[in-house]
């Protein structure tokens, strides 16, 4: 009996003490939690003291002799239950509490995320992008959008595989993300499709830009099923009018600049 009341009570500090271990992040920030730990601690060194005490001296120690150390136990005792029952309580709320933070923030990053290329999707490009113009409204700053297309997307789909484009649309947003700024949001509008905000720069910066995109996806060639496959891009540029009240008329003005250049490609290469 006298055994394993010690055991008992070993256990139940061992477990408060590793469930705080383990869950190091929810304690540090729950401030109720923590001021029950110095008395938790104070009852789990009794119960050590204790346990070491019946230990060391089998047949001089009972643990329910008037001794200072039984005395000190049958006080605290009580309290420490209901620290004990306290603590686990508001650590399993705040650990839920954390989960389900975690939860949105990756069902957020779902909804937000092309899926393929791990860029936005065209919902949080408008988002992102109405912000922008507000700002460029509200503070008189410069604002341009890049819209780009893969050319020969679907002949490189149809002679090659699906897989082939997917993995196309990757590398174009490898080699995109790497070449622009970090303020610069690039994000897919879907199909071979995309959208680059550019904030604090004008038109002509716009169309640096663009060439600089277009070179390094001209020079880096995407490696799919042992063949080089050299890309290429259609990018129409178009910036901030004081008149505009949305993204949407400045990604207008971009893909009918695009659809220009598109266009004059496909004469180019047209026989004459």
């Amino acid at each position: 009996m006298t055994l394993r009341a010690v055991l008992t009570g070993i256990l139940c500090a061992g477990a408060l003490c590793a469930f705080c271990f383990f869950n190091d992040h929810v304690v540090r920030q729950s401030y109720l939690v923590r001021s029950y730990m110095p008395l938790s601690v104070f009852g789990g060194l009794v119960l050590l003291v204790r346990a070491v005490l019946w230990l060391l001296y089998p047949d001089g120690q009972s643990l329910l002799a008037p001794n200072f150390t039984n005395i000190l136990f049958f006080t605290v005792a009580p309290l420490m239950e209901i620290s004990w029952a306290a603590a686990f309580i508001m650590l399993n709320s705040r650990r839920l509490e954390w989960d389900m933070a975690e939860l949105h923030a990756q069902m957020e990053k779902l909804a937000s995320t092309d899926p393929l290329t791990g860029v936005f999707n065209r919902r949080r490009f408008f988002e992102i992008g109405e912000k922008e113009v507000e700002r460029a409204r509200r503070y008189n700053r410069p604002l341009s959008v890049l819209m780009m297309d893969l050319n020969g997307f679907k002949l490189l789909n149809d002679d090659m595989g699906h897989c082939a484009g997917d993995h196309a649309l990757c590398e174009l947003t490898r080699i995109c993300q790497e070449n622009l700024r970090k303020p610069e949001t690039i994000a897919r509008l879907g199909g071979d499709e995309f959208a680059v905000i550019l904030p604090e720069t004008n038109l002509t910066g716009a169309r640096e830009v663009a060439r600089r995109l277009h070179n390094a996806i001209l020079h880096s060639p995407a490696h799919v099923r042992d063949q080089e496959i050299f890309l290429s891009l259609s990018i129409g540029a178009a910036q901030y009018e004081p008149g505009d009240r949305s993204m949407e008329q400045i990604l207008q003005r971009a893909d009918v600049s695009m659809f220009q250049m598109k266009k004059t490609i496909r004469t180019l290469k047209s026989p004459p």
